[in-house]
Order: structure tokens, then C-alpha cells, then sequence
């Protein structure tokens, strides 16, 4: 009898000049069932992010040569992988400039590994882009006033042109489409990217609940959601975020 093949293991690429820091993430990447490549600079971590085609990425930013802000920009280019910059600046401007850049997360050195791995995990619970769906299947696209997502194949459209967004970035467009008008703390947008329930509950740092206004940001800067003709995303000073009401 022939045994069924086991399915390949996902794969992430470590881009990172510290051996020892290289070393302990891939240690935590293959303790949570990934294929680990690792880079030790900028120019062969997009190389490697390109010939491995990961699921995830975990960015340096001060890397030698090119650095994590052009790399996280090149990969963005050609992959939809996750991207998670892993750096000891800290800097709101480092955050912005990495977001902007294509990131999708950020965790700061020194840093706890259980920590990492629950990011990790949480990576693994977001949907990514499928080749097709089983036969029949419905795919239900979501529209308002001009916008329109297809989520099973991660397609975004405002007014007919295709907007280009960051896996984060839409997994908080489709909260906010499906939401509607019902309104979203920070908080409560950073648990559901991350995976968990609303009623289970789950630990969002202060990073996490902060950088939702960057995703925000980018968000309405891609869409062309301006403040004197904003069409789709409202903004409720102190409560969170929804969809701005139909004219």
C-alpha cells in the first residue's frame, strides 16, 4: 500500500545580518512546522523571497546594502507573503515608513519568542489567495458605492481601477466591508486581524491597537478616500472605524 504523500510545510524566508537573531527565529519558525531560508541581506532576502515563494517574510530594517524599507518594497512587488519586520528601531517614523512600505506587521528587538510564535500563528490563521474553490462554490463579492472585493481572489477594485493592498490591508477593508455601519474599536479591529473572536478575547499590544491608524492611513491613500469627498471609510473620533454612510 502507498502511503499518501504528506503535504510541504509552508515556507518562510528570514531576512536578517544577525546570525544569532537569525538563529533563534528559524528555531521558532521550525518549532511551529515551517521551511525556513534565510538571508543575510536585503538584496538576497528578495532574491530568496522570489525563488522560495514563502507564506511569510521576517524583515530586518537596518540591514547592510539594501535595507528593509527598499527590500519589504521590492518583495512587496511580486509576492502577497506576509511581512513581518522584526527591528530595534522603534520610532513612530520607522513604523510609518515600514507600513508604507508594504509591512503588515512589526515586532520590536528584543523581543520574547513566545511572543513570536503567537504572531506566527496568527499569520497562519489569515486567509491567503487560493487557485480555485471547490466546483459551484459561491463567491460573494462585496460592494459600496464603487468598491468592490472579491475575497476569495483577494481582488480589489475602487471605481473600475485595481487597488494593490497588502494582505493586511485588505483582510481590514473586508472587516469593515462586511461590518458595514456597525463600528469597530481599534482594539476589537486588531483581535479579528489577528485571528481571534470577539468573545474569546486575546492579548493586542500597544503597537497593534496604535498601528491600526496607519493601516487606516494607507488604506484611504490607496483608495483615494479624501477628506473632502470621503466615500468609504468614517472615522468616529474616540469609538473606531466603518463605512461612511450611502448619499
Amino acid at each position: 500500500m502507498t502511503s499518501a504523500a504528506m503535504p510541504a510545510a509552508p515556507v518562510v524566508v528570514v531576512i536578517e545580518d544577525d546570525p544569532e537573531t537569525a538563529s533563534l527565529i528559524t528555531l521558532l519558525l521550525e518549532e511551529c512546522g515551517f521551511t525556513v531560508h534565510t538571508a543575510a541581506n536585503g538584496e538576497a532576502g528578495v532574491a530568496a523571497a522570489r525563488e522560495h515563494r514563502p507564506v511569510l517574510v521576517t524583515m530586518d530594517l537596518g540591514l547592510p546594502g539594501m535595507d528593509g524599507f527598499e527590500a519589504t518594497r521590492r518583495i512587496r512587488q511580486f509576492s502577497d507573503a506576509y511581512i513581518l519586520v522584526i527591528s530595534g528601531a522603534n520610532t513612530e517614523p520607522d513604523l510609518i515608513m515600514a507600513f508604507g512600505a508594504g509591512a503588515d506587521d512589526y515586532l520590536t528587538k528584543p523581543f520574547r519568542p513566545r511572543v513570536l510564535q503567537a504572531r506566527i500563528q496568527s499569520v497562519q490563521r489569515r486567509p491567503r489567495r487560493g487557485p480555485g474553490g471547490a466546483a459551484g462554490a459561491a463567491r460573494p463579492v462585496l460592494e459600496r458605492q464603487g468598491l468592490v472585493m472579491d475575497p476569495w481572489a483577494r481582488i480589489v477594485s475602487a471605481d473600475g481601477a485595481e487597488v494593490t493592498l497588502t494582505p493586511t490591508e485588505f483582510d481590514l477593508l473586508r472587516l469593515l466591508l462586511e461590518g458595514g455601519r456597525r463600528v469597530r474599536g481599534r482594539a476589537q479591529l486588531a483581535l479579528l486581524l489577528a485571528g481571534h473572536s470577539l468573545r474569546g478575547g486575546g492579548a493586542v499590544s500597544s503597537i497593534d491597537d496604535k498601528t491600526i491608524d496607519v493601516y487606516i492611513c494607507n488604506l484611504r491613500r490607496k483608495l483615494g478616500d479624501r477628506l473632502e469627498g470621503r466615500r468609504w471609510i468614517q472615522t468616529l473620533r474616540g469609538a473606531g472605524y466603518r463605512l461612511a454612510p450611502v448619499p
